[in-house]
């Protein structure tokens, strides 16, 4: 019984660390996309390097998009212009 019990735990510890680590990249993703949206209030945002990295992966992944999803509602572009 005691093996069985140690399988549901480490089954359901392995599942709150996946979950966790899901929760972070998710919180990522979303920081990354808010982050072109805030940066013409920044004085000299381009001056950084990290926020240049992360326009140009934002500007990647909205391209992929792009390609890949419709985008255009109402003969409107809905992404985000380039």
């Amino acid at each position: 019984m005691a093996r069985k019990n140690s399988v549901r735990v480490l089954w359901a510890d392995s599942i709150s660390i996946v979950a966790r680590v899901a929760s972070g990249v998710m919180i990522g993703i979303i920081l990354l996309f808010l982050l072109p949206l805030i940066t013409p209030y920044i004085e000299d945002a381009l001056s950084f390097g990290y926020i240049r990295g992360a326009l140009l992966v934002e500007k990647v992944i909205t391209t992929g998009v792009k390609k890949n999803v419709p985008t255009r509602i109402g003969g409107k572009e809905m992404a985000r212009p380039m």
